[in-house]
């Protein structure tokens, strides 16, 4: 067996090889090419589901089309990591490739910038002593500054809101 197999497999199932079941052993009612084609097939029900927990606003401004853009990103930008923190890396140049409205690529700026919040790094704790001069005002290290030229804010607020 080829010792890298697990990568192999995990290539068939993001669509970027070809389905081979040459090692898999099969069922007493699916071919092994079968069995890797319903792990596709999971994969890419299951997927967009997941980006749009970190892509809520997005989710939201696309609707219906959400799942169909999903299935376009995947097999243009497949994962290179197990964690799904990584999977929407590239989604933002790919809306920007596919002429997606100003909107849109806004809604997935302010996404990426408060989901990079809930991952990032703290600043640093000012000590007791340094209270007591004016200690100058820095905002926390993940905090972006965002350039908008839509007010998708205000859309992403009223409907995350109402969850």
């Amino acid at each position: 067996m080829r010792p890298d197999w697990r990568e192999h497999v995990a290539a068939m199932i993001v669509g970027r090889s070809r389905l081979d079941g040459a090692l898999l052993a099969g069922s007493l009612s699916l071919d092994p090419t079968q069995q890797l084609q319903i792990y596709r097939d999971q994969y890419l029900l299951r997927v967009p589901e997941a980006l749009g927990q970190d892509r809520p606003g997005l989710c939201a401004l696309l609707g219906e089309a959400w799942e169909p853009l999903c299935q376009a990103y995947l097999l243009a930008h497949p994962p290179r990591s197990w964690s799904l923190e990584h999977l929407p890396y590239a989604l933002e140049a790919f809306l920007v490739e596919q002429g997606a409205p100003t909107q849109q690529i806004a809604m997935c700026r302010l996404d990426e910038a408060v989901q990079a919040s809930f991952f990032a790094a703290a600043g640093r704790t000012p000590r007791p002593d340094e209270l007591s001069g004016l200690p100058a005002l820095t905002l926390q290290p993940h905090v972006r500054l965002l350039r908008l030229a839509v007010d998708v804010h205000v859309f992403r607020s009223a409907v995350l809101g109402k969850q």
